[in-house]
């Protein structure tokens, strides 16, 4: 069934693509002369595009009260290829391979566990990364169609949408996550303004079609849409809608209907001072096969006081709502480890009774090129306003001539009497992108 769905899709964008490039030879026979004057366009379209190599090494160390502790050697390599336009198509594909010096420290999260050793979920894996067909109306000339800058695409791709709160690639994890997909982008025509519509028949998670150990990980199959839409004409402020229908097959307690809006801006106030604000909202309730009848909503506040070049400070209030302790506000395809504490204990959004998450950062400028920031989260449950412990996570990267990064990375996760154990995670990586 996948791969019929993906074969209609690149009919359908091929289809698309030509009738509204204007092809004079749709539907009509060519001429060999004029092939043959065609044929050196193509292949220059083909072997002149842009090769992609991205490799990610990392040692990560992480212990968890009641677990031993793990140590973590893995490269992660990315190798892709993406053709130069061609009548607005072009095409993209590459490959994901994850491998780990093995150890006897090292639990990569796949059962099972028999050293009780605390899990770092990044198993040796090698998949298609990426595949897809893309077809955009860019270079068509001034028409109008042109001027709505439409875009269509089918295969497979990694997705972020907005701050990743609901749809992203997981990228800090070295197995990412990628959808097998339709996509259609346009302004629509009016200037500001950018929509994106998917749909979603399979969705490739950190952990491949392996499984974690005790926790129904699998990759998601999928009969999902989605409509994300912004505008960001009323300067400085943008405005963001969307609506997630979630559908999977094989994770029912995941299926749900979201619906919200998000709206983000800067001020300057002068004097290279300048406040930044986020706000967004959402209402959740279950869909198709989930078990369970709930009503839930998710709110974020934000508020960023900057003065450049030397540090900006953050101050934010998230909350993932409960429904009376019946379950929690869902985002099973969120980039989870960017919220709520690099530590990784909240990728559940708090369990049913849910989670409020008090925040304050810092981001200073650095010497020597070097970026870093500092963070305090306090967090209780949002059901019974149980205290969940506090955590402190920190970040320093140096970037070089933009081909070369070193990071390092922690995060302590005090849990005190939430029931919820102590750890903490240690990294650090070294990236070369090509």
């Amino acid at each position: 069934m996948t791969h019929r769905r993906l074969r209609s899709l690149v009919e359908i964008l091929a289809l698309l693509g030509f009738v509204a490039s204007g092809d004079p030879s749709l539907g009509a026979a060519r001429h060999p002369a004029h092939e043959a004057t065609e044929a050196p366009d193509i292949i220059r379209a083909l072997i002149g595009g842009k090769l992609d190599l991205d490799m990610r090494f990392r040692w990560e160390n992480a212990k968890i009260d009641g677990f031993r502790r793990s140590n973590a050697v893995t490269l992660r390599t990315r190798l892709a290829y993406g053709t130069k336009p061609y009548y607005g198509f072009m095409a993209y594909a590459g490959f994901e391979n994850i491998v780990a010096l093995k150890n006897e420290n090292y639990f990569d999260g796949i059962a099972p566990n028999s050293g009780g050793r605390t899990p770092i979920p990044d198993p040796e894996h090698t998949e298609i990364d990426q595949a897809f067909l893309k077809w955009s109306s860019d270079g068509l000339g001034d028409g109008a169609f042109a001027r709505s800058r439409t875009s269509l695409l089918g295969g497979r791709t990694k997705i972020v949408l907005d701050d990743s709160r609901f749809i992203g690639n997981v990228g800090w994890r070295q197995n990412q996550q990628t959808y097998d997909a339709g996509l259609i982008r346009s302004s629509l025509g009016l200037e500001g303004l950018a929509t994106t519509y998917g749909y979603l028949f399979q969705v490739h998670r950190i952990f491949g079609d392996q499984g974690a150990s005790g926790a129904p990980t699998l990759d998601f199959d999928s009969d999902s849409h989605f409509l994300n839409a912004t505008y960001s004409g009323f300067r400085p402020l943008a405005i963001t809608v969307f609506g997630y229908w979630l559908d999977f097959s094989n994770s029912p307690a995941n299926s749900s209907d979201t619906y919200g809006f998000r709206a983000t801006g800067k001020t300057d106030l002068g004097e290279d001072l300048y406040v930044g604000y986020t706000g967004s909202y959402a209402h959740q309730q279950q869909a198709r096969r989930n078990p369970i009848h709930y009503d839930a909503n998710y709110y974020n506040i934000e508020g960023v006081l900057g003065y450049e070049p030397w540090v900006a400070l953050t101050l934010g209030y998230e909350v993932l709502g409960s429904d009376g302790g019946l379950t929690q506000f869902r985002t099973p395809l969120a980039t989870a480890h960017k919220f709520n504490g690099w530590a990784d204990v909240f990728v559940d959004n708090g369990g049913v009774i849910g989670l409020e998450d008090l925040y304050v950062a810092i981001t200073p400028t650095l010497p020597c090129g070097l970026k870093g920031r500092l963070v305090y989260h306090h967090f209780q449950s949002n059901d019974g306003n149980l205290d969940y412990g506090d955590e402190i996570d920190g970040v320093l990267s140096k970037e070089f001539d933009r081909w070369f990064t070193l990071l390092a990375k922690f995060a302590y996760y005090d849990g005190g009497r939430s029931g919820r154990a102590d750890r903490h995670r240690i990294w650090l990586e070294a990236r070369f992108q090509f």
